[in-house]
């Protein structure tokens, strides 16, 4: 995770790459931060897909976050 960035101040559905190597990245969409974790929406999803799938399977944690670039 990036420690220049303020995680908390980020907007949902931010579109963020994610690792838990640091060699293999995914995109994803950022959904919050809480306790020095980012989570992102699963499977792609964001913050208005991810209503459409269980509370518990909404939000997936990573290693590794940055900021992906358009």
């Amino acid at each position: 995770m990036n420690k220049l960035i303020d995680w908390s101040k980020l907007p949902i559905d931010t579109k963020v790459l994610v690792s838990n190597d640091m060699e293999h990245w995914i995109r994803r969409r950022f959904a919050k931060y809480e306790n020095g974790t980012v989570y992102t929406f699963v499977d792609g999803c964001d913050s208005w897909t991810a209503d459409n799938i269980g509370e518990m399977y909404r939000c997936e944690s990573w290693v590794f976050t940055k900021l992906a670039r358009d």
